[in-house]
């Protein structure tokens, strides 16, 4: 794949962090598409996307962002980029407007009538002081300030976090918005993943900082099955036992792993279900220790 096709491509990234060390970890995230990218807390989403963004440093590997390397072509990866994050501080400029002045003023891409319909949208208005706004509202912002530009990706960190229904249903709105145009990217972090499940394309899972998986959304999917067995214990490459009674067993089964169709030792177990996998339900079987 050529880095025209590739917006995100992460070589061989460590970054050690006290006791937690984000990596080796390596993924690829195509032009084009949306990318979901999940983890319990703690697994190193927010680490991860702050390293594309140049908010933290790796200890070594290569990051290309766009195209562009990590480190020596940072002020041109921002110029591309939009980026969203609940940690985000606003407050030092008193009110969203002049926050809004302030950053607008980076970028050339900046639309003021996109801000305003957004501001509008949301619920927001420029004269209100940001040490009063809910944590919803500051999300809101945040958002705000991140598609009234023409990035050609977004890196959006728990976007959705404090935001009701109705603003949710905007912001995906929104983001399927952006992507009808074909040449934008997104890649976004949530823990709300049936949300992702419908707006996704591609999904990235992480685990104490590694990629655990990763691929489109309907192979990855398609890829694992929950099956349920009565009878004696199964070893063979791709079974992950997930819970066991005294007769009866559940089991994450990875069908590129496995070749056995439709159980490894038919003899010593009886096959009761087979079950395909939500994300959600995938998330939680193969994070699971």
């Amino acid at each position: 794949m050529s880095d025209a096709e590739l917006a995100i491509d992460v070589q061989d990234v460590v970054l050690k962090l006290g006791r937690f060390t984000l990596g080796p970890i390596s993924l690829q995230a195509e032009t084009g598409m949306v990318h979901a990218l999940i983890g319990a807390n703690g697994a190193g989403k927010t680490t991860l996307i702050d390293t594309m963004i140049g908010l933290a440093e790796p200890d070594s590997g290569d990051l290309r962002i766009l195209g562009l390397r990590r480190g020596s072509d940072d002020v041109k990866i921002k110029a591309r980029v939009g980026y969203v994050s609940p940690n985000q501080n606003f407050a030092p400029w008193g009110t969203i407007g002049r926050a809004l002045d302030f950053i607008s003023g980076f970028y050339p891409d900046w639309d003021d009538g996109r801000c305003q319909d957004l501001l509008n949208r949301f619920g927001l208005f420029k004269p209100a002081k940001i040490s009063t706004l809910s944590f919803g509202a500051r999300t809101k912002l945040s958002l705000v300030m991140a598609l009234s530009r023409d990035a050609d990706l977004l890196l959006l960190d728990e976007p959705t976090v404090g935001l009701d229904a109705q603003a949710r249903h905007l912001l995906f709105s929104e983001l399927l918005k952006i992507m009808e145009r074909g040449d934008k990217t997104i890649l976004i972090s949530s823990h709300d993943l049936v949300d992702l499940e419908r707006i996704a394309d591609s999904v990235i899972l992480i685990h104490k900082g590694r990629v655990k998986a990763q691929g489109r959304m309907d192979a990855l999917t398609s890829r694992f099955v929950q099956i349920d067995t009565e009878g004696g214990d199964i070893v063979a490459p791709g079974w992950k036992r997930l819970s066991r009674t005294e007769t009866r067993a559940t089991w994450l089964v990875d069908r590129d792993m496995s070749r056995t169709n439709p159980l490894p030792n038919p003899a010593d177990v009886k096959l009761i279900s087979e079950t395909p996998l939500a994300l959600e339900d995938l998330f939680l079987a193969l994070t699971q220790d």
